[in-house]
């Protein structure tokens, strides 16, 4: 008897840190759009907190369409141009210059021109 209430226990205790521990990783998606009447290739550099590194993605959008994406919250993002990629290429950092958006809990299902 007493094993199965220590099991319930240490099972509930487990479970309540896998939930805050999903609060804190809350995700949000988003959406950038291209608002001119050219296509556009854009790299989008972005900083997870407590990722030690970026992700990078390379996108294509054509006039009047959007991409979405979804982000933790916390997260820099970056448009990068061509200075920033090479410094991130070459192992450096950009994650001090000032961001293209920092992703909000409030960001969520918006859409951001481009």
């Amino acid at each position: 008897m007493q094993f199965r209430l220590l099991f319930f226990f240490v099972f509930s205790v487990c479970v309540l840190f896998a939930n805050a521990q999903n609060n804190s990783l809350e995700r949000v998606e988003i959406r950038l759009r291209n608002a001119s009447l050219l296509p556009k290739r854009i790299t989008v550099i972005a900083y997870q907190p407590g990722d030690s590194g970026n992700s990078t993605n390379g996108i294509f959008l054509l006039p009047g369409f959007s991409k979405k994406l979804t982000f933790q919250v916390g997260t820099k993002i970056y448009l990068a141009d061509s200075d920033q990629i090479g410094q991130v290429m070459g192992g450096q950092r950009i994650d001090e210059q000032k961001p293209f958006l920092i992703v909000g809990s409030d960001s969520g299902n918006k859409s951001f021109d481009i």
